[in-house]
């Protein structure tokens, strides 16, 4: 179970943050957390030093891994930041994310630097923006790691933009690209192992527990 913390439409801590506390069956396993701010076509979302801080500090509290956004380069050393001031520990998962305008270009020279940039014991998954969905996952499953695929990324299964596509489909074209070169598609089980989740995941009803929220003048992590 992964859930948002885009700021696209809040850049307020409290409503980027009220997902993380969400219990039952839907209480979150992972958290989207962007390494900065960005540009969309459509709008800014903006993530400052601070704001990253207190999110990630809040995931860590929560036993919420992150699953770390990164748009541009600079994003993996801020990365680097977190893990050095002991908000990021174990294994790193990134979605490696190419392609939106006024960011990283979605070629594979790109993909490469962004993938030599990662820093130790990080696993990775590779998206392409738009139209670059399908070149950047053909390149993710060739250059051995994860791929992130679904409509929130295009809407299309081809080019000209003719036929709508449905995560159900883009996911059965990777699997069926992925066995072309032979490579084998992980189970649930073992992606949670890749990303650093560990076993299954376990919910029994009356098991939630109420975390309050950090105080924002402080990081403890």
């Amino acid at each position: 179970m992964c859930v948002s913390c885009s700021g696209r439409h809040w850049r307020e801590f409290e409503k980027r943050t009220e997902v993380l506390h969400l219990t039952g069956q839907a209480k979150p396993d992972m958290a989207s957390l962007t390494l900065g701010s960005m540009n969309f076509a459509a709008g800014t979302s903006v993530s400052s030093v601070e704001l990253i801080l207190l999110m990630a500090e809040t995931m860590q509290k929560l036993k919420i891994k992150p699953e770390l956004e990164v748009f541009d380069l600079g994003m993996i050393g801020f990365a680097g930041y977190l893990e050095r001031k002991g908000c990021l520990q174990g294994r790193k998962y990134f979605n490696l994310m190419l392609g939106s305008l006024g960011q990283i270009p979605a070629t594979v020279g790109n993909l490469a630097v962004m993938i030599n940039a990662l820093p130790g014991n990080s696993f990775w998954a590779a998206a392409g923006l738009g139209h670059f969905q399908l070149s950047m996952n053909m390149a993710a499953l060739v250059a051995g790691g994860g791929v992130r695929v679904g409509i929130e990324d295009y809407f299309y299964m081809d080019f000209a933009r003719r036929t709508l596509a449905t995560n159900e489909a883009l996911v059965k074209r990777i699997v069926r690209l992925a066995h072309e070169i032979e490579r084998r598609v992980a189970t649930p089980a073992e992606a949670r192992e890749l990303v650093g989740l560990g076993g299954a995941r376990k919910y029994r009803e009356g098991d939630d527990v109420f975390f309050p929220r950090p105080d924002k003048k402080q990081h403890s992590c």
